[in-house]
């Protein structure tokens, strides 16, 4: 966060909840909430205080109609659908494979954690 308030990074992985910040212009779902208002404070980290700002939800195939149909139900703004395949991202396939590796690792010390 330091680095944040400092504008010396540009990238911030996230992954719990309470954290406040503002000025961010895109936020990415790599895992599609189980509800819509999940979806929404989600997402509502870009586009606060009147200003624009961009959300990628990243939905397996299997579930994308009901994303749509949810998203239809409750938000006026139209999707913009994008394929994504391995050739489109491999630029970013090694950060995104260390991301998760992290992002793994600290889970796993989570629930050691909470079975003590």
């Amino acid at each position: 966060m330091y680095l944040y308030k400092l504008r010396k990074a540009d990238i911030y992985y996230c992954w719990k909840r309470g954290i406040d910040i503002s000025n961010i212009d895109c936020v990415i779902l790599y895992d599609l909430p189980k509800n819509i208002r999940t979806y929404t404070h989600r997402i509502g980290r870009t586009a606060r205080a009147g200003k624009l700002g961009r959300s990628i939800t990243m939905v397996e195939k299997e579930r994308l109609t009901m994303f749509r149909t949810t998203i239809k139900t409750y938000r006026r703004n139209k999707l913009k659908h994008m394929n994504i395949t391995k050739e489109n991202f491999s630029f970013m396939l090694n950060d995104y494979q260390k991301a998760l590796e992290i992002f793994s690792s600290k889970e796993q010390k989570k629930k050691l954690k909470q079975k003590k």
